[in-house]
């Protein structure tokens, strides 16, 4: 189990702070105080037993995080079809205690990218669905824009697992975010190259690209 704890501090200045988020409100606006807010989401894999990860939600009597991951969403590429998604969302919507809130997760930096593994031709449609379900939507950069996985040879691997065994590598959707059609897409301008390679349909499929 992994923990992930987000603070925000509302100050006198009426600025939201957390993270790298900033929002100010004119201070003049509401009477001056301070707030402190913490969200906690855990991340557990339990699979087929949705019972345990509901445990994460905790009780009236014990608390736990606000909500655990809801990862069953990252099994919809291997079945694309309407009954199947709507399976995994009643999944979690008739296990999830009562008057918590629900969360969904499409892609993550240890599963395939959509664009690869269900088909660039399924990625606006999963792209839909996850941010119209009622609750909290996280997805994996870049799958927004439906980049896909790279190729990566024996040299080119980073991750420890992959150097262990290749066939266990996570690398090939682990590529640089792809910002524009300019050097490394974008994502460094300062050397040649990049932690790991570029897909090669960077020039094409980039944020830039998808503002125009």
């Amino acid at each position: 189990m992994c923990l992930m704890i987000s603070t925000f501090v509302l100050s006198s200045e009426r600025s939201l702070v957390g993270n790298d988020s900033l929002v100010c409100v004119p201070s003049h606006t509401y009477p001056v105080f301070v707030l402190l807010c913490r969200f906690m989401v855990t991340e557990s894999y339990d699979y087929e037993e949705v019972e345990k990860t509901m445990m994460y939600y905790g009780t009236p009597l014990v608390t736990e995080s606000d909500f655990p991951f809801n990862f069953y969403l990252l099994d919809l590429p291997h079945n694309t079809s309407g009954w199947w998604a709507k399976h995994l969302v009643d999944l979690w919507m008739s296990n999830m205690p009562r008057g918590k809130w629900p969360n969904w997760v499409v892609g993550n930096h240890d599963r395939s990218r959509i664009g690869s593994s269900a088909g660039r031709i399924y990625v606006r449609a999963i792209n839909l669905m996850l941010l119209t379900l009622p609750g909290t939507p996280t997805t994996y950069y870049g799958e927004e824009i439906g980049m896909e996985n790279i190729n990566v040879t024996q040299s080119q691997i980073q991750d420890p697992a992959g150097k262990y065994n290749a066939s266990l590598s996570r690398d090939p959707e682990r590529s640089p975010m792809q910002w524009n059609s300019e050097m490394n897409a974008g994502f460094n301008s300062k050397t040649n190259t990049t932690w790991l390679p570029l897909h090669p349909d960077y020039k094409t499929v980039n944020v830039e690209v998808h503002h125009i």
